[in-house]
């Protein structure tokens, strides 16, 4: 991933030093305090939130706020992307709330942020773009909404930090090495609307222990796609009815255990832990998520907090 960072960064200063030092159309102050950076787009109707000056490091930090408007010159304009680049190398950069008027997460947006623990995307989101979360490697926890059609080249390549995954029914792209070396997931879980799967994209995932599939018509993947190792160790769940399918597939029949849903999950390995923080999200069993907040919302059961068994 060094060399893509390298030709990024000198396209970027290139681009900026051609025309001038701001890399911004207009700045304006949010009630915290936090000075946020804008372009204009789609004819200056919109604006996307963007980096301040022509250097390899931004000046984002700490918690930042975007708004859903912003107020310039007596004009109020919607904000509906974060730009390419907005907070690359933002190493300070803890959290982010993003409106849900933001439709796309731009190229490169959150590059090598390496303090952003997790991140939850506006049902408003659609797009992805290549390189979006790349080298987040605190992140651990990233929320989807149901209307992400799109997650493009390398969005969350070497997010180390990642310790379950959900591609909801609504993505119907995963690009090449979207989630390439996230070497902490252990679980992920593809969603039905899925129609394309480029190569390489859960490569390196060493550590992947259960690989769940909603797609009814399983399509033909690389063999590359997942690593020799995930294969012959992860569990591959499918739908009722799908797995002489699935063994009949190229890519996926590489898989040695496919599985009905329902059958056995294969996390008994994962120690139980009553003293978790009860604020992360809530899974059942079968790794599917559960709107309760708290443990005490819920019945006597079973359920999974942070990788974690956790008995009530």
């Amino acid at each position: 991933m060094k060399t893509n960072k390298l030709f990024f960064l000198f396209s970027i200063l290139l681009s900026m030093l051609s025309t001038n030092a701001l890399a911004y159309d207009f700045a304006v102050k949010n009630a915290d305090g936090v000075i946020i950076y804008y372009n204009y787009i789609n004819n200056k109707t919109e604006a996307e939130v963007t980096y301040s000056v022509a250097k390899v490091y931004n000046d984002y930090s700490g918690s930042v706020v975007i708004p859903k408007e912003v107020t310039f010159n007596k004009r109020t304009l919607k904000v509906t992307k974060i730009g390419m680049s907005a907070f690359t190398y933002c190493k300070k950069l803890t959290s982010v709330t993003i409106p849900n008027s933001v439709t796309s997460i731009g190229v490169t947006s959150f590059l090598d942020c390496i303090s952003l623990t997790s991140v939850t995307l506006p049902n408003s989101v659609t797009t992805i773009e290549y390189g979006a979360f790349g080298g987040c490697t605190k992140l651990k926890s990233v929320n989807l909404a149901n209307n992400v059609k799109i997650i493009d080249i390398k969005a969350f390549d070497s997010c180390y930090g990642l310790t379950s995954f959900t591609i909801p029914n609504s993505v119907t792209t995963i690009g090449n090495h979207a989630f390439f070396e996230c070497t902490n997931l252990k679980s992920v879980t593809i969603g039905s609307g899925v129609t394309s799967i480029d190569k390489f994209t859960f490569n390196g995932c060493k550590n992947l222990q259960k690989v769940t599939s909603k797609i009814k018509k399983p399509f033909a993947i690389k063999d590359n796609n997942f690593s020799q190792e995930t294969y012959s160790k992860a569990t591959l769940y499918v739908p009722k009815g799908t797995v002489a399918l699935y063994k009949k597939a190229d890519g996926w029949k590489n898989f040695k255990n496919i599985k009905e849903e329902g059958t056995t999950t294969g996390i008994d390995d994962v120690e139980a832990d009553n003293t978790l923080n009860t604020s992360n999200a809530i899974y059942d069993i079968n790794g599917k998520r559960l709107s309760a907040t708290s443990l005490d919302e819920l019945p006597s059961g079973l359920y999974i907090i942070n990788g974690k068994k956790v008995v009530k």
